[in-house]
């Protein structure tokens, strides 16, 4: 006889119960009255896998259930019977199979999202149709608009320098539909959106050169040509499913999916970044431009590094000196001095609707950091001087030399 715990599957009411069995057959009744609420054949009884030593849980007719504490007798039972044990509970019965199951798990679960999940992404990526991207990436401008990015401050004819520069590349590049949009509030930088928006920040025109404008460009049509930024959202997608799937957290997912994935997104991986280094280094080639200008707008963006603060007054706008004028300074005077290199004298500190709350300015820095699609590494620079060497030795042979 087992001893359990019985529920008529109506009311959450537990009455204590006996379950015995005897010749392929089973009867379940009440303690207290001996009713009988189950009579049956055993094979007629749900019975679950046993997992450690937790509850076993028996169900029958019309939702009832009897669950009890006894598993070695349900072992028992089942094994007189020709039954076995659960799978999970004779994986888990033998240390060694444990071990090799749970470290079988994570290699499975770290080929899913550093190969299967980006290598599927890709290929959906790759495949979507142009409208259909478009639309995913119509409302981003506004999204980042609300949280991060301010309204630009460039005169009409900073605007039109860059629009002048930009327009024989963007008709080179007609397929990809690029458009210019230009904005502030997060330093020096470039952005690639899914609709084909190009985010040109004041900060980076202001001091970057013709040349380096160019190269920023050429890398950001990178980006939509390979439509790593798609890719990115794709796979913060099916993350978000997984951990639904998992855990069937939707609140979780619900974040994943909303203006935190449009951050995270934004941050590309360095493969990603070699695929758009490498698209701007064979554009400037073939534009009979000094590809060097890629690493030097890359160098000159990681030397920039405002001080953000919080600006005390909502109503006033403050600025502080820029720590790395002078060096921007020296660099260009060991470049030749060119006139139309910008070095921003000052840096607006950024300011929403929010930033008298506390910590605003270490939110900033986070999302500038997200923002950040141009690190500059030690392979990326490298990468820039053997096309500099290449185009070097092109010149020599045009010239004769």
């Amino acid at each position: 006889m087992i001893a359990g715990t019985y529920f008529d599957g109506i009311t959450s009411r537990a009455h204590r119960a006996n379950l015995t069995a005897a010749g392929g057959r089973a009867e379940i009744r009440l303690a207290d009255t001996d009713e009988v609420k189950y009579s049956g054949r055993l094979d007629g009884l749900r019975i679950s896998s046993r997992l450690a030593n937790t509850q076993r849980s028996i169900r029958f007719e019309s939702n009832q259930l009897f669950m009890t504490q006894d598993n070695r007798a349900i072992d028992d039972l089942l094994r007189q019977h020709g039954s076995q044990r659960g799978l999970v509970h004779r994986l888990e019965a033998r240390l060694l199979v444990a071990v090799g199951a749970a470290v079988g798990t994570l290699l499975i679960a770290a080929f899913t999202f550093v190969y299967a999940i980006p290598f599927l992404a890709g290929a959906i990526a790759d495949r979507a149709p142009q409208r259909s991207v478009n639309a995913m990436g119509a409302r981003w401008t506004n999204i980042l608009d609300a949280i991060i990015l301010e309204e630009s401050e460039l005169s009409l004819e900073e605007r039109e320098r860059v629009i002048r520069l930009s327009r024989p590349i963007l008709a080179e590049h007609r397929d990809l539909g690029a458009h210019l949009h230009f904005r502030t509030g997060i330093g020096p930088n470039a952005l690639a959106l899914l609709n084909g928006s190009i985010i040109l920040t004041d900060e980076l025109i202001r001091m970057a050169s013709d040349e380096e404008l160019i190269a920023v460009l050429l890398h950001e049509l990178g980006h939509l040509k390979h439509r790593h930024l798609l890719k990115q959202v794709l796979q913060q997608s099916t993350i978000a499913l997984i951990v639904v799937v998992a855990t069937g957290d939707v609140g979780t997912a619900s974040e994943l999916l909303g203006a935190t994935t449009i951050l995270a997104s934004l941050a590309y991986s360095r493969d990603f970044e070699r695929e758009a280094d490498v698209y701007a280094l064979e554009g400037l080639l073939n534009a009979g431009i000094d590809p060097s200008n890629l690493g030097s707008i890359l160098d000159r963006l990681t030397s920039f590094r405002p001080r953000v603060r919080q600006a005390p007054d909502a109503d006033h706008a403050v600025e502080q000196e820029d720590p790395d004028r002078d060096e921007a300074r020296e660099y260009e005077e060991l470049n030749g001095g060119d006139s139309t290199t910008r070095s921003p004298e000052k840096i607006t500190v950024i300011r929403k609707d929010d930033a008298d709350a506390p910590g605003w300015d270490i939110r900033e820095r986070r999302i500038l950091n997200y923002l950040s699609t141009h690190p500059s590494t030690p392979e990326r620079m490298e990468l820039a001087r053997e096309y500099q060497r290449r185009w070097e030795e092109m010149q020599k042979t045009s010239t004769g030399g």
